[in-house]
């Protein structure tokens, strides 16, 4: 199966596994919103695009959803165990940061800059979305440039293949398995140690 993502390609999501596991992996739905035709919104989609669709564990399912906030409300209802949702972040002073929330601990690993911890919800659909899945990590970049127009500016698009690697870490997090691809260095037990705090 594979999901289209306007302006990026294909995105290939993880078949289903060939064996039966006893204790099955979590089902975790990594999705991305965001609009390609408005520059640096479409940061998620490019970040779903840049993930290595072999390495993600069974019952691990990507999703491009655009605009459309009330589709992803409506596939959480099918009983997932936790969401990566990856998103474009109002400019805040600090345009091109890229940041890992964990939306449930409130734990944030700033990896550009030093933020200072103000509102950390992307908008009102975080309330919704914590009320439909027990876990909910984010990763989003602040945007330079929303304005009518394709492609990245170059701030953002540097923070691309960094936020995968992060998404890989936190999805080796929520389903135990290790991934291949992902760095020693950018392992849970060392990203989650270092530049984290508490809100």
């Amino acid at each position: 199966m594979a999901v289209t993502v306007a302006g990026v390609g294909p995105v290939a999501s993880p078949g289903p596994a060939q064996h039966a596991d006893p204790t099955p992996s979590p089902r975790v739905l990594v999705a991305a919103l965001g609009d390609t035709a408005h520059g640096d919104e479409g940061f998620g989609a490019h970040v779903l695009r840049a993930l290595p669709a072999g390495d993600l564990a069974p019952r691990t399912h990507v999703e491009y959803y655009g605009t459309d906030s009330e589709r992803l409300l409506a596939d959480l209802r099918d009983g997932w165990d936790a969401l990566v949702l990856l998103d474009a972040l109002p400019e805040r002073g600090c345009p091109g940061a890229l940041r890992v929330v964990d939306l449930d601990a409130r734990r944030t690993v700033t990896v550009r800059h030093d933020l200072d911890a103000e509102t950390r919800d992307p908008g009102p659909l975080v309330s919704a979305v914590k009320r439909l899945v027990p876990r909910t990590v984010l990763v989003g970049c602040e945007v330079v440039d929303a304005d009518e127009r394709l492609g990245l500016t170059g701030d953002v698009e540097a923070c691309v293949r960094p936020a995968a690697r992060f998404v890989l870490s936190v999805l080796e997090r929520l389903t135990g398995r290790r991934s291949p691809a992902l760095p020693d260095e950018m392992r849970p037990e060392h990203v989650l140690r270092q530049g984290s705090r508490t809100g």
